[in-house]
């Protein structure tokens, strides 16, 4: 198998740079830990603290991102990656989109 995406199975896509730039944008917009009160409590979205991202050297992907010190849900990390058998970037947009457990 060659590097073209084309060739690739979903679930071993990771997201480009524009798409890592474009989902650092959308969390700062709706799932901000500086606009904690308007995206956590009037919006009722989880709100990671942190999440950090490993790049593959080989196409500058990110093929994992972490979420911690997360307000709305029950878990104190969830990590996402290429090769689990779901799109990376629908399943962390799915995810942020979530509506607050607790």
């Amino acid at each position: 198998m060659d590097n073209n995406d084309n060739d690739k199975k979903i679930d071993e896509v990771g997201l480009s740079p524009k798409e890592v730039e474009e989902l650092i944008l959308y969390i700062q917009q709706n799932n901000s830990w500086e606009k904690l009160y308007e995206c956590s409590y009037e919006r009722k979205r989880i709100v990671p603290k942190y999440f950090s991202m490993i790049v593959d050297t080989r196409t500058n992907d990110v093929w994992r991102i972490e979420f911690t010190d997360i307000v709305g849900i029950k878990e104190h990390n969830v990590i996402m990656r290429t090769e689990n058998g779901y799109n990376l970037k629908e399943k962390i947009y799915s995810w942020l989109n979530r509506k607050m457990e607790c």
